[in-house]
């Protein structure tokens, strides 16, 4: 299934009840957030801002949910 995607500024920077980072092969990182009835991706650019992405795909959130109990 394919996630939709939109960025999303105003939560960028808050703390999920759950989460997955995840470790590029390049030391960059990424975080995949429990956000509502969806989820985020968190992602810091080259002067340290941090960008959020809401999106939307039922596995993703799922596990997410999973996680958080």
């Amino acid at each position: 299934m394919k996630a939709v995607v939109r960025e999303n500024k105003d939560f960028a920077g808050t703390t999920p009840d759950s989460g997955i980072i995840v470790k590029e092969k390049n030391g960059k990182e990424f975080s995949i957030l429990r956000s509502g009835k969806d989820f985020e991706v968190q992602r810091k650019d080259a002067l340290g801002q941090i960008h959020s992405h809401w999106a939307i795909q039922k596995e993703i959130k799922t596990l997410l949910d999973e996680l958080s109990h």
